[in-house]
């Protein structure tokens, strides 16, 4: 039995007398390692998926609430268009979306 392990012993060191990883080791380990990114690039993919789709919704009720904050404070909705004349000169050119933004981000 001492001999046995004396050659099982031998043939996992090196030159040196230090013990080194077999091929067969040192395949296995990258193969978990790619494995186990194999499943985790999905995993931040998604996500970055739910991420993006959260913030498209909160954008989305941010609208609606600077809407909703302007009609309540004007007792109308915001107009679809503005002529120039009816804003002052630091205001022309904005549609019923940036004055409903405009509007929720000055009251929040």
């Amino acid at each position: 039995m001492d001999a046995r392990r004396r050659v099982m012993d031998s043939a996992s060191r090196d030159s040196s007398g230090r013990a080194a990883f077999t091929l067969v080791e040192l395949l296995v380990v990258i193969a978990i390692i790619a494995l186990l990114l194999g499943l985790l690039i999905p995993a931040a993919t998604e996500a970055r998926e739910a991420a993006r789709r959260m913030q498209y919704r909160n954008n989305i009720r941010n609208l609606g609430l600077g809407v909703l904050r302007r009609e309540h404070a004007y007792g109308k909705f915001p107009a679809g268009v503005y002529a120039a004349k009816q804003l002052p000169p630091d205001r022309r050119d904005r549609c019923w979306a940036v004055m409903a933004i405009v509007f929720g981000a000055a009251t929040a």
